[in-house]
């Protein structure tokens, strides 16, 4: 009897201790706080393709992301360290596998017990998590996918807090441009009984984007226009009967709703095939690595876009990299290249706009979420998004880029707008 007395006694003094606050877990107002939170730090990590398929994306995403933290870190960004907590970062491999993705999540939030996701990766690994993170209920800005499972509505308090677009929305908008950018058209718009390519990936994404495009097609008809649309279920596979049936269907546009590797495979077989019709594709592939300069006998390639093009926030993008310790000046001159470390800028400057909302406040997951939801945003980099009202939607304005076959860039010929300003019914 008296030895467990002496246990239970222990037990209450330990939990006495821990409601009291420790150095591991209080801030300067002696509050409660959230877990991967200290008086000097806050543990913030993520997931992101190093390996795998998706390596191309997921390295500059999460070099990004390590810049600008190393940067903040050294108070070159705003006013100095917010609260005087630096940001520790880690970052694991997915190997770009579901599995593994999820896996190393639970590892980062159970194990690690990080503070919040800042550039949640992939659709394998974003998609299988989502209610995990809900239910958890630990911060998630920004994910590296537009997948329709990030897409809410009239959720205050939901920790889910996506920014780039959903890919419903992405279909949208590439539908949209299908049907009214007159360059691609020789000056004029899609002519009326147009036969519409849409070439899909039966997949998370493909379907995702495909929603998307067929709520804007139902929209055009309603608008009185007539067309004819052609669908293509594929995959890396069989993109050259794709690309021979498309041919064969003599469209006079084309849009891809897939991510990088199907949008690759699909290119080089339109181009043996030599399709001239132009070609409107999701924003994930807008980036010069996706296509082949060689491939000349294909028609225009437009890609959507998210990113503005305000001088002064590429200079500051341009800064940070150069400053980054862990590159070779090649590597930073390919990353200022590069679309994926713009979304990873845009994941880890966001996140600081939350921590610098808080201030001086407690810490915590409420308070960050309702700092989140206190007002829209502006994104450096991008347009905006806004949380309020418990809006999880991402960025719906979006831009257009073109492929610059003579000089292998994209450019953007477009600005951001929404869908009503494309489509003519603002």
């Amino acid at each position: 009897m008296k030895k467990l007395f002496r246990i239970l006694a222990v037990l209450i003094i330990t939990l006495a201790l821990v409601a009291c606050g420790g150095t591991t877990n209080g801030d300067s107002n002696g509050g409660e706080t959230a877990q991967g939170v200290t008086d000097t730090e806050i543990l913030v990590g993520n997931t992101a393709s190093t390996s795998g398929d998706y390596n191309a994306i997921g390295i500059p995403f999460s070099q990004m992301i390590a810049a600008v933290f190393e940067e903040y870190n050294d108070g070159g960004i705003g006013d100095g360290l917010i609260n005087g907590r630096t940001i520790n970062y880690i970052h694991y491999d997915d190997q770009s596998d579901a599995a593994t993705g999820k896996a190393q999540v639970e590892r980062l939030v159970e194990t690690d017990k990080v503070f919040a996701l800042v550039g949640h990766f992939g659709t394998w690994t974003v998609s299988p998590t989502v209610q995990y993170l809900r239910d958890y209920g630990i911060p998630m800005v920004h994910a590296a996918t537009g997948t329709n499972d990030l897409y809410f509505t009239d959720t205050p308090g939901n920790p889910i807090m996506a920014i780039q677009p959903i890919y419903r929305t992405d279909g949208r908008v590439m539908t949209a441009r299908a049907f009214t950018w007159e360059p691609a058209y020789d000056g004029s718009v899609l002519k009326d009984d147009a036969v519409i390519a849409v070439a899909y990936t039966d997949d998370n994404v493909g379907q995702s984007i495909l929603a998307g495009v067929d709520e804007e097609l139902a929209n055009f008809e309603a608008d009185g226009k007539s067309f004819e649309v052609k669908k293509y279920p594929g995959s890396v596979e069989n993109a050259g009967t794709i690309a021979a049936q498309i041919k064969s269907d003599n469209v006079d546009s084309i849009i891809i709703a897939s991510n990088q590797p199907f949008f690759e495979a699909l290119l080089p077989d339109l181009n043996s095939n030599e399709v001239k019709a132009p070609i409107f594709t999701s924003y994930v592939n807008a980036d010069v690595k996706h296509v082949n300069q060689a491939q000349a006998n294909v028609g225009s390639i437009y890609m959507n876009g998210w990113y503005d093009d305000v001088q002064s926030e590429y200079d500051e993008f341009e800064r940070i990299i150069d400053n980054y310790s862990e590159l070779s000046d090649t590597e930073k001159a390919d990353l200022k290249e590069s679309t994926h470390a713009k979304s990873g800028y845009v994941a880890a400057t966001t996140f600081i706009e939350g921590l610098r909302r808080v201030g001086e406040d407690t810490l915590s997951w409420d308070n960050f979420i309702a700092a989140m939801e206190s007002d829209a945003i502006d994104l450096l980099l991008a347009g905006g998004v806004d949380y309020r009202n418990g809006q999880r939607i991402g960025t719906d304005t979006m831009s257009l880029w073109e492929y610059q076959r003579d000089t292998h860039e994209i450019q953007a010929v477009d600005a951001l707008k929404s869908i009503p300003e494309i489509a003519g019914r603002d």
